[in-house]
């Protein structure tokens, strides 16, 4: 298809490609995930190894001037990931900066892991779609959904349903 479509900078609503085939069919192909998100940005993962299920994907991208921009919320919660058939969200989880417990959000190099359900090893690359851009979406990060096993090691102990203690903590 080769198609140029003009609208209105900031434009809001929805948007459909209409489209009639050559033995007469038609039908309406919606671009986009969800419109209640404004933005959309393709994500590229290579991968030289065998297929992969169920991975974890280390996704670095800046987040500081598409808040600045008015993009996106300042705090990254209206960000989500769908797989490249945009066919449902994909679980993800915004890493904290280093030394510290808030997120890497409105930073340049904001550190995201995906949980993508497959990455294929033919071809080499897979894509994902990160959008942004809905200020009434609820932050859906969550490192649990998102990694085999997660601790985020908030509050003043460790939570002792995760993690088992082996031997006697109070020697050497």
């Amino acid at each position: 298809f080769k198609f140029e479509i003009k609208f209105p900078i900031n434009s809001k609503g929805e948007f459909y490609i209409e489209a009639l085939g050559d033995r007469e069919g038609y039908g309406q192909l919606d671009p986009w995930w969800n419109s209640n998100w404004l933005y959309k940005r393709a994500v590229t993962i290579t991968n030289s190894t065998g297929t992969l299920t169920n991975y974890q994907v280390k996704v670095v991208t800046s987040t500081a001037g598409l808040i600045s921009a008015g993009k996106m919320r300042s705090d990254c919660g209206d960000i989500r990931f769908t797989s490249s058939s945009e066919s449902g969200e994909l679980n993800y989880w915004i890493a904290p900066l280093a030394q510290s417990t808030s997120t890497s959000c409105n930073n340049a190099s904001t550190t995201i892991w995906v949980k993508v359900d497959s990455i294929a090893a033919t071809p080499a690359t897979t894509t994902l779609y990160m959008y942004y851009g809905s200020s009434s979406a609820a932050s859906s990060a969550n490192g649990t959904s998102t990694f085999e096993f997660f601790d985020d090691f908030e509050g003043a102990s460790l939570d002792l349903n995760k993690w088992s203690i082996f031997g006697n903590p109070g020697s050497s």
